[in-house]
């Protein structure tokens, strides 16, 4: 009934079974995937946000695909549920599927500015991920045409590189600086 309420986006049904106290949130069905991974895959946000505000709820299980609903509503082009799922202090945002490819790979691959402008404002995801191809999203992009993406993601790796240039220098003075003093 969770499944096929998340497949709906039948908010109201959700809300119910959610509040059953035998029920089991990241039950998978016979392909592995779970009622917030169908959500997330249909673009139903209200649900997916449902789903989530369940204490249970892992956003991380993947399917039989090595898919996980961040993954699925990358590949999907649902960038509202990917906005919904990245302010969840417990989503793995550097998972990778099966081909090795993580969400920033499949959103630069497909063109999804929206999504990629998303992703890379979260410092904990990985910019220079290799895939099982030995492609990075930049790579990616470039391949498919879309340089916009392909810059834009190497213009945030170059950003990190001075932050963390800048972080280095200023250690490098406070040390020289405590060594004067003593």
């Amino acid at each position: 009934a969770l499944i096929e309420a998340a497949y709906t986006g039948n908010v109201d049904i959700l809300t119910i079974l959610l509040s059953c106290p035998s029920i089991s949130v990241n039950q998978q069905d016979l392909s592995g995937q779970t009622a917030l991974l169908i959500s997330s895959c249909q673009g139903h946000v209200q649900a997916v946000q449902a789903l989530l505000a369940h204490p249970d709820t892992n956003p991380n299980i993947a399917d039989h695909r090595a898919v996980t609903p961040l993954l699925s509503a990358v590949l999907a082009g649902h960038s509202h549920v990917v906005s919904v799922l990245l302010v969840q202090e417990a989503i793995d945002i550097n998972f990778s599927d099966g081909e090795g490819q993580n969400a920033l790979m499949l959103a630069s691959s497909m063109g999804q500015t929206d999504v990629v402008s998303k992703l890379i404002g979260y410092s904990r995801l990985c910019l220079e991920e290799v895939s099982i191809h030995g492609k990075t999203a930049v790579r990616l992009a470039r391949d498919k045409g879309h340089l916009h993406i392909a810059d834009l993601v190497e213009k945030e790796i170059q950003r990190r590189c001075l932050v963390a240039s800048a972080q280095i220098e200023h250690v490098n003075i406070a040390h020289k600086l405590s060594q004067i003093q003593l």
